[in-house]
Order: structure tokens, then C-alpha cells, then sequence
């Protein structure tokens, strides 16, 4: 169990790298204001998609460590919060990884039905499974950081960052704009998961 739980850190640790990446770095080297068609078909989009399925991956395989090392002390709550976060980075992942494979081959085939299914007004499937996995995965991280900072068995601070960083994407996003919003938020979120995964491979 010990070594399941020391390479989860070491995954926690790699995710969190993929996700400023991700976010503060690839992210905005792309021109939202152009077509989705032709976002689609450019490198820096492969790029950004792949490192964001990369660093979920990771975070997924780091939750496991992080349950193991609270087993002793979890409540219904906590497993509800653990099966929440597992399956909202489950879906994050898939969100992510049909975007590497798929957007891109329907950008070639067909840009004026990938335009059209961007610029679809209202809730399509297509928006709804992207909005199932945004906010399973935002209130999973919510729900077992407070499970996390209720233990106690993790230093306190990668918990709070987290839940700063998930705070801070609406918060600065109205002060500001999306794009500062989401860049500041998920760099907060990136440092947290590399110090989640510091932690609890030290306290192994």
C-alpha cells in the first residue's frame, strides 16, 4: 500500500506540472476569437488538449493514494466526496481526451458542423457532458478538500490553495476577464496539487 501510495503522490505531483502547463502557459497562446474550426486544427490546440488530458490522468491516479492514506478515518461524506472527485476527473479526462481525437478530424471533415455545434445556442448534449464533468469536477475538489482539511493528515495548505484556486477562477474572472481569471485560478490549483502530492508522499 505504501508504494501505491508514494507513486500516487509522485502522479499528484506530474498533474499538477500538466496543469499550469495547461492553463497558464498553452492556454493562452490560443486565438479564441477565431473560428472553432480552425482553433481545432492547430498545433497549439493538440498541445493544450493533450497536456490537459495528461495532467487530469495523472490527478486521477493520485486520488487513489490520497484515499488510501485517509481510509481510517473516512465518513459517508468522505466517500460520497472521494466517488464525486474520482468520476469528475473522470469525466474531465474524457471531456479531454475526445477533444485530442475527435474535434480535430470533425475540423477537417466538416468545420462548418463543428462551428455550428460551438455557436449552438442553449443546452446541447454536447454542452451538457462538458458541463456534467465541469462541475463534478469542481465540486468533487471542493467536497474532498474539506474532507482532506477535516482529517487533517495533509498539511492544510495544499487543500486551502485549491479551494482558493476553484474560488478565485469566478472571482477574478469578474473583476477582471475569463482569461485572467482562469489563468490565476488554475495556477493557484496547479502549485496546490504539486504540494498535495510533496505531502503525501512525506508523510509516507
Amino acid at each position: 500500500m505504501k508504494n501505491i501510495i508514494q507513486l500516487s503522490a509522485i502522479s499528484l505531483i506530474i498533474g499538477g506540472i500538466f496543469f499550469i502547463i495547461t492553463n497558464s502557459v498553452l492556454t493562452p497562446l490560443i486565438d479564441f476569437e477565431a473560428p472553432t474550426s480552425v482553433i481545432a486544427q492547430s498545433s497549439i490546440f493538440i498541445y493544450r488538449m493533450s497536456a490537459a488530458a495528461l495532467g487530469v490522468g495523472f490527478l486521477l491516479f493520485g486520488l487513489i493514494g490520497l484515499l488510501l492514506a485517509h481510509a481510517k478515518n473516512l465518513t459517508s461524506f468522505d466517500y460520497l466526496s472521494f466517488i464525486i472527485v474520482f468520476f469528475g476527473n473522470a469525466f474531465t479526462l474524457a471531456n479531454e481526451w475526445y477533444q485530442i481525437f475527435v474535434i480535430p478530424e470533425l475540423a477537417i471533415i466538416d468545420p462548418d458542423a463543428l462551428n455550428s455545434l460551438d455557436e449552438t445556442v442553449g443546452f446541447s448534449l454536447y454542452n451538457i457532458g462538458t458541463m456534467i464533468a465541469l462541475l463534478t469536477f469542481t465540486f468533487g475538489w471542493i467536497m474532498f478538500c474539506i474532507t482532506m482539511l477535516r482529517i487533517g493528515k495533509i498539511a492544510r495548505l495544499a487543500p486551502i490553495m485549491i479551494l482558493t484556486g476553484l474560488v478565485g477562477i469566478p472571482l477574478v474572472s469578474l473583476i477582471s476577464t475569463p482569461a485572467w481569471g482562469g489563468t490565476i485560478g488554475t495556477a493557484i490549483m496547479g502549485i496546490a496539487f504539486v504540494l498535495l502530492g510533496r505531502d503525501l508522499f512525506t508523510s509516507q
